[in-house]
């Protein structure tokens, strides 16, 4: 209740119902006549037999008022009973022990995604922390414009769909239509949304796109190809890193010195740190009005944000700004931006 910021009366499974069957299209025959004996609640019919879950689990999930009081009624075959109950690893072997018959490759889809993701760098908590959300939080289906569907974590935006789709659509985004409407790229998707990506042969990957994708594939995509096309972008990773190391071995000395105030020596003016000039691309182009604002004041080679003022072109703010993180309705006036290289 405290993640899902849910009330005692928005829980609809206290009370709840499990039919098992012999073949799915019982399981559908069935659905129907649960509907025609008490009315099913809008949005909460889910159909996880024709979209199983990433690990495997099938089910159809409905929710009905039955005398006055929610119920909650799964309906789902033995063996798909047998799936979520033990997991796939047991009903792999279970299979494989009663005949020689192999899983379906598609029914392994969490192991196939481990497997593709094992030579994957996972240098930190953080990228750990990802991956597992990725894998075991919560999932939409969107589908591409011929009917295919790709399952995404909770949140994805239409840069994740287009990697998913490919590694080439992913670098040449530049737009995306949801439901044959212009989205911004940085917008999470709905579930069951028909996603359409827009690509342009000049586009490449930007650091914008890497605050903005939720996936472990984009990411990873995204910043594998910076650090190997973008100088500026790799050289300020590497040092980074060196500067985490040499403050760790600074620290450590400091811990065993006194500490002692200092004071500038009289006639040494403070040092002032210039910045390159550089102009600010709008969805890659040079000629449009913009201006950066005042309250971050960003300046190269900080990540930016952009959105579209009423009277004033694109507004540009560091991405982590405050004031830029509190601007209502941000996401639907959104841009993509980047510094020139």
């Amino acid at each position: 209740m405290r993640k899902r910021n849910k009330e005692a009366s928005e829980l609809y499974d206290l009370l709840a119902l499990r039919i098992l069957c012999q073949a799915p299209a019982e399981c559908y025959a069935l659905i129907g006549i649960v509907h025609s004996l008490w009315k099913p609640l809008d949005g909460r019919f889910k159909d996880y037999i024709a979209m199983p879950k990433s690990n495997g689990y099938q089910s159809l999930h409905t929710t009905v008022m039955c005398e006055g009081k929610p119920l909650e009624i799964q309906i789902r075959t033995v063996d798909m009973h047998n799936m979520a109950e033990h997991g796939i690893a047991s009903h792999w072997l279970y299979k494989k022990g009663s005949n020689k018959d192999l899983v379906e490759e598609d029914k392994l889809d969490i192991m196939n995604r481990l497997q593709a993701l094992k030579q994957a760098s996972l240098s930190d908590d953080k990228s750990f922390s990802e991956l597992k959300d990725e894998l075991l939080g919560d999932e939409i289906y969107v589908f591409t414009p011929k009917g295919d569907v790709k399952r995404l974590r909770a949140g994805a935006t239409a840069i994740d769909f287009a990697y998913a789709i490919h590694s080439d659509i992913g670098e040449k985004i530049v737009g995306a239509k949801a439901d044959g409407k212009i989205i911004p790229l940085n917008r999470p998707l709905q579930n069951t949304q028909i996603i359409e990506i827009i690509t342009n042969p000049q586009a490449h990957p930007t650091e914008a796109q890497l605050k903005i994708v939720k996936t472990t594939k984009a990411h990873q995509k995204i910043h594998s190809w910076l650090m190997t096309n973008d100088p500026t972008f790799s050289e300020r990773v590497n040092a980074a890193a060196t500067t985490v190391t040499t403050t760790s071995a600074a620290a450590s000395e400091a811990a065993q010195e006194p500490q002692k105030k200092r004071r500038p020596k009289r006639g040494i003016q403070p040092q002032v740190i210039s910045y390159p000039d550089k102009k600010v691309l709008v969805q890659g182009e040079k000629n449009v009005l913009y201006n950066l604002a005042q309250c971050c004041h960003p300046h190269y080679p900080d990540l930016i944000m952009g959105y579209v003022t009423r009277s004033k072109g694109v507004s540009i703010h560091k991405a982590d700004c405050i004031i830029y993180q509190r601007i209502p309705n941000k996401d639907e006036r959104s841009v993509q931006v980047e510094w020139e290289k």
